[in-house]
């Protein structure tokens, strides 16, 4: 839900050429939706890849940022190669919330 909300919010704020960045960070029982193919089979004990990397591409390709939790990365034991490419880690969710906020961003749940 998150990434179709994600996408929409992007399509609609350009249709409106309004000045806009999102930046998702995935943290917690979210945190493997970043995972590469590999590691996504690996931890969810699947097969077929991450179901959600062709939509995180898409985004990523309109300007979309990405970022996982070090902290949820560390917990799990993923490295920068389990990530998919053009994510991020950043040093822990809740500083990063806080981050944003004091430079005026919003944080949104779907």
């Amino acid at each position: 839900i998150g990434l179709l909300y994600m996408q929409r919010m992007a399509e609609d704020l350009s249709l409106e050429r309004a000045s806009w960045q999102i930046i998702a960070v995935f943290h917690g029982p979210a945190g493997y939706m970043l995972l590469s193919d590999a590691a996504y089979d690996r931890v969810r004990k699947s097969t077929g890849g991450n179901p959600y990397r062709t939509l995180i591409d898409k985004l990523q390709k309109v300007g979309i940022r990405f970022e996982e939790c070090g902290q949820t990365a560390r917990d799990n034991g993923w490295v920068n190669a389990d990530l998919l490419p053009g994510v991020l880690v950043n040093s822990g969710a809740n500083f990063r919330f806080v981050q944003l906020a004091q430079e005026g961003f919003v944080q949104l749940h779907p």
